[in-house]
């Protein structure tokens, strides 16, 4: 009896061990292919940082300073002088408008006043 308890034992760690076996050459290539796109993405991102790092001397200087940019410095202060051109025209459009208004409702009322003093002589000039 402890012959046959003793085959039965070693049938079975047998049958755990082709069991671990199949499962190892299961996983192994799944694992293998986590570790290759882990990889890859860390490659991917470091790409990126190298990047960013290249754009970043761009616009802050070593010592964390923001880097002087001329170009748009330059668009910005062409753009505030045809703002102020702009707002500089529009005011004197605006003033001769308000001219031209007031001399309309001068010659209207001077119209009103001609037709008062026809109506009062009676329709003679």
């Amino acid at each position: 009896m402890e012959i046959e308890q003793i085959k039965d034992k070693i049938s079975a760690g047998e049958a755990k061990g082709a069991l671990i076996e199949k499962v190892t050459f299961a996983v192994l290539p799944i694992m293998f292919a986590c570790v290759v796109y882990l990889m890859n993405a860390l490659s991917h991102v470091n790409h990126q940082l190298t990047i960013l790092e290249g754009k970043m001397q761009l616009v802050v200087t070593s010592d964390n300073k923001q880097a002087p940019n001329m170009g748009a410095e330059l668009a910005r202060e062409k753009l505030r002088q045809d703002f102020m051109q702009a707002n500089t025209e529009a005011l004197s459009r605006s003033g001769a408008n308000k001219a031209v208004l007031e001399t309309l409702v001068w010659r209207v009322q001077e119209l009103e006043k001609h037709k008062e003093k026809q109506t009062a002589n009676g329709g003679k000039k």
